[in-house]
């Protein structure tokens, strides 16, 4: 196809008010004429003289000095801009009277927002707010039950400290709806990592904000992104704070105990029993759950350490990894891998 009929194409999809798809075919038509300046040559300026030429034979008007391509593409930004100024009406509207707009076309429409004011190129909507799309977005996804695409959050807007925790907690709840739809794995990854950027302390200059940034922090980190050493650390940055919320304290610190434990999961190749024992034998937990979490782990504990009678070990070695086996008498307790260059620590 010749750019001038991915033109066509990209009129003819934002006439279907699809903005998105026909920025994106408009983005195709430029490029591919940039690349191709043999063809604008003799489509455009050899085309233009002889239009003017026979124009001038036959008495016909004078034609606009302005090349074919510049008169077509002026028409379709103007015309994008108007559905993207009407698109926004409707987006105020929805955000005003939500109950008239149905949950997915508030998503659709809300996310479109987020990009003509964040990411196009042909909007001049820029100076816009993009916040309470985003919000309306992720509220959207949350009554629907799924996951929303991550560019949803307008994480590359120069938002507040405010809008960003708030855009973080409306973005948490929706990761933990409970059902997932097929293929919706990539997309709590790849949400949880758009939120967790707007977490980053640069934007963050009060104390008040601390403690949501770093729980919300860990949260990301440890429940969505399953990245749980680092999630450990950022527990135990949040147990620091002068004035932790007490729930979120008991939950960061029970994490901690798990994770630096291997208590659900194998998270580290030695496990760091002591500094585990350190957070889970502290005190109990006011919520019967999180107490009864507490004593599972601990019991986890008591039954992979070995005591000094009759403890003894065997060790495997393939290439540059060692296996260890903690024996009690003759029952195996615990394993443990170390690679050449690991730190135990």
């Amino acid at each position: 196809m010749s750019y001038w009929d991915i033109l066509a194409d990209a009129t003819e999809t934002l006439t279907h008010g699809d903005l998105r798809a026909a920025e994106r075919a408009y983005s195709e038509a430029r490029g591919l004429r940039e690349r191709s300046p043999g063809r604008v040559f003799w489509s455009e300026t050899v085309g233009d003289a002889a239009r003017r030429l026979w124009r001038g034979l036959s008495g016909g008007e004078a034609v606009s000095e302005e090349t074919r391509w510049h008169n077509e593409t002026d028409l379709f930004l103007a015309a994008f801009r108007t559905a993207s100024r009407e698109s926004l009406e409707r987006a105020h509207r929805a955000l005003i009277t939500p109950e008239i707009f149905g949950a997915p076309d508030r998503l659709d429409l809300f996310s479109l927002i987020v990009h003509l004011t964040t990411r196009s190129e042909l909007s001049d909507l820029t100076t816009m707010d993009p916040h309470p799309f985003g919000a309306g977005a992720l509220d959207a996804a949350l009554s629907m039950g799924v996951i929303p695409p991550a560019d949803v959050v307008p994480a590359d807007a120069p938002l507040s400290a405010e809008a960003r925790l708030d855009l973080v907690r409306r973005g948490a709840r929706t990761l933990s709806v409970e059902t997932v739809p097929p293929g919706g794995g990539d997309r709590v990854e790849d949400l949880a990592s758009v939120l967790l950027s707007l977490l980053d302390p640069d934007y963050f200059t009060q104390a008040d904000h601390e403690e949501e940034r770093r729980w919300f922090s860990a949260l990301l980190t440890d429940q969505f992104l399953k990245r749980h050493i680092e999630a450990a650390a950022l527990h135990t940055a949040y147990l620091d704070l002068p004035a932790p919320r007490p729930e979120r304290y008991e939950e960061s610190r029970l994490r901690a105990g798990e994770i630096l434990g291997n208590v659900t999961g194998t998270y580290l190749s030695v496990p760091r029993y002591d500094d585990a024992r350190a957070y889970l034998d502290t005190m109990s937990m006011s919520s019967p759950d999180r107490e009864q979490r507490r004593r599972t782990a601990l019991a986890a504990l008591d039954q992979r350490i070995p005591k000094a009678s009759a403890a003894w070990a065997t060790i495997a070695s393939a290439g540059d990894t060692w296996c260890f086996v903690l024996w009690q008498d003759d029952e195996p307790r615990d394993l443990m891998t170390w690679r050449t260059g690991d730190d135990p620590a």
